[in-house]
């Protein structure tokens, strides 16, 4: 059985109005995500998703590590192959995350870039940050009372956000997806010649002493982002039990207001041909009206894994990604533990475009 395969049992689906039957869609992804189980195995697909497009779409690995795969019958991604052994073990690796998101025991996952293998400075990094909804509603892990005055951060919002129906989860991933592709594809700049790639992850407070993702260590510092680095929401998602919201910042960004804009008028041309509404996409730098119901109480936690890159070759960057510790893409340490990949720098050598 491929380690992140869609096997649901699409019968227990209990609201035959909330359903997805595109075929394409069905094949990777449950009919229905209002429930706790459905919900978190949705998740860890749309994890494996996202950062397929991102390793692809950003050069990261070459195409041997990809095979073309569907999202729905209009919307065609490179997604890491189950045939390719190291693509397979990162594959793995992600469903290993999964299961942590299950026991509400990952705060933050994200997939960092730095400038070599010992620098805990990122250039760049694709992080998702987690929130764990109690019974279905808009109660989670994260306090997003705001005493401040000031606007709402993205999570924030997400946080009061409802469910509200399997076909509007996936038109919020089909819009993250062409986000990404966007970010990667259009907007940011090359990245340099050589750099160092690895996951990172980051705990709730409820997790076991000791716990750990399996192929992660754990490590007690968090990398930083560059001060030069910008910061754009590439998209969130919000099946039943579950929210997300994956968040991209790089030094190869020119501006975020004028990405995460670019992005937005990108996305908006495709509503008609993907016959799907245009989601509220809760971006960093400007307002959204997102239909949102009453905040409660939530709070979600992440960790990033490293992988290591020195000189070597795309196999060795692989196994890079595939020997991943904890962290977490933040400016500062981690406050409780984190974890880190397994050592074994490697650093992937590409040329300038």
């Amino acid at each position: 059985m491929a380690p992140v395969e869609a096997n649901y049992d699409n019968s227990l689906a209990n609201n035959s109005t909330d359903l997805v039957e595109d075929p394409k869609w069905v094949k990777l992804f449950p009919k229905c995500v209002n429930s706790n189980d459905k919900s978190c195995n949705f998740m860890t697909r749309a994890i494996y998703v996202a950062f397929s497009v991102i390793l692809n779409r950003r050069g990261i690995l070459n195409m041997d590590y990809f095979s073309k795969n569907y999202i729905t019958e209009k919307l065609k991604i490179m997604a890491l192959s189950f045939k390719n052994p190291h693509a397979l073990r990162i594959s793995q690796l992600i469903k290993g995350t999964g299961e942590g998101i299950k026991d509400q025991y990952i705060k933050k996952l994200a997939l960092v870039i730095s400038a070599s293998d010992d620098d805990e400075e990122a250039i760049e990094a694709y992080s998702f940050e987690f929130l764990y909804l109690e019974n279905g509603g808009v109660e989670a892990q994260l306090n997003t009372s705001n005493n401040s005055g000031e606007a709402p951060k993205p999570i924030e919002q997400l946080a009061r956000l409802g469910y509200q129906g399997t076909q509007l989860v996936r038109d919020q991933l089909v819009n993250m997806v062409r986000s990404i592709m966007y970010m990667c594809g259009k907007l940011l700049t090359p990245l340099p010649d050589s750099y160092s790639v690895n996951f990172r992850v980051e705990y709730t407070d409820i997790a076991p002493e000791g716990y750990k993702v399996d192929g992660f260590e754990g490590s007690s510092t968090f990398y930083t982002l560059s001060e030069d680095a910008q910061s754009a929401v590439l998209g969130h998602v919000r099946p039943g039990y579950h929210a997300s919201l994956l968040e991209c910042g790089s030094i190869f960004m020119n501006d975020a207001y004028q990405s995460e804009l670019a992005m937005k008028r990108h996305v908006e041309k495709y509503i008609d041909s993907d016959l799907h509404d245009m989601n509220k996409t809760f971006y960093s730098t400007m307002e959204t009206d997102s239909r949102l119901q009453d905040p409660t109480q939530t709070r979600s936690e992440a960790a990033a894994l490293e992988s290591p890159g020195d000189n070597g070759t795309m196999d060795e960057l692989s196994t890079r990604l595939e020997d991943s510790d904890i962290g977490s893409p933040k400016a500062q340490s981690t406050v409780r533990r984190g974890a880190v990949p397994k050592p074994g720098p490697y650093t992937r050598q590409r040329a300038r475009r």
